[in-house]
């Protein structure tokens, strides 16, 4: 699929990211990001970028510069696909372009959140892009209005993307990533976040990092150094 990605503070490439939020997580108006903000961040020197079928925006990516562990970092905030053309690399192609932004404006790390009992996403983050990550937070966005979070715990696992920097870890254990089904009751989903999350903590404060996923297995390796 032939697809080209370039920046754009055009504010009617802005109003398509916006119409794209809501068809990508069936979003509630309250939850999106609107188009005067994603102005904002292009004006201040952030990254705002979409992904091109022809003449359509089928995707967009946007992030704004940040300080993170002693870092000047980008924090990418989201990334979205139209449902149609999902699982066509079209993510990855907006994420490698954003990497490239990043080293052209002298950035070495990027971070951002994701859900980490979404197993697609984190082979995407681990498998493919490589992150690494030791950092927990149990609902860090409260309540989301998109139908795929609402009504969940926010929880999170922030990642960091270094671009050039390499890592050798020596040791390394695998974690099993509870299933949470479509119909788990709120009891019971918090329960298994909290027994997850106290497990990574853990693990976290023994020096280790999460640093690949097992999709076969579904299991986090988790690597020190």
């Amino acid at each position: 699929m032939d697809i080209v990605v370039r920046e754009t503070g055009d504010i009617k490439d802005l109003e398509v990211f916006e119409d794209i939020q809501r068809r990508a997580w069936q979003m509630r108006d309250i939850g999106i990001i609107p188009k005067t903000i994603l102005k904002a961040i292009y004006c201040a020197g952030g990254f705002v970028a979409g992904a091109w079928y022809g003449d359509r925006i089928v995707g967009f990516s946007f992030a704004f510069r940040g300080f993170y562990k002693g870092e000047n970092i980008l924090w990418s905030h989201m990334t979205a696909v139209l449902p149609e053309y999902q699982g066509k690399g079209i993510g990855y192609k907006l994420k490698i372009f954003q990497k490239e932004w990043a080293l052209r404006n002298n950035i070495k790390l990027i971070c951002w959140t994701f859900d980490p009992f979404s197993l697609k996403n984190a082979y995407f983050n681990f498998g493919k892009l490589k992150v690494i990550s030791n950092t927990y937070e149990k609902d860090i966005y409260g309540a989301m209005y998109d139908k795929v979070n609402e009504g969940k715990r926010s929880d999170r696992l922030i990642v960091e993307w270094w671009l050039e920097k390499k890592f050798e870890f020596k040791k390394t254990v695998s974690l099993n990533v509870p299933f949470l089904s479509p119909d788990i009751s709120k009891d019971e989903e918090i329960r298994k976040k909290d027994n997850f999350f106290e497990k990574l903590k853990n693990y976290f404060d023994d020096g280790y990092y999460i640093i690949d996923f097992d999709k076969e297995r579904g299991k986090y390796i988790l690597g020190s150094f």
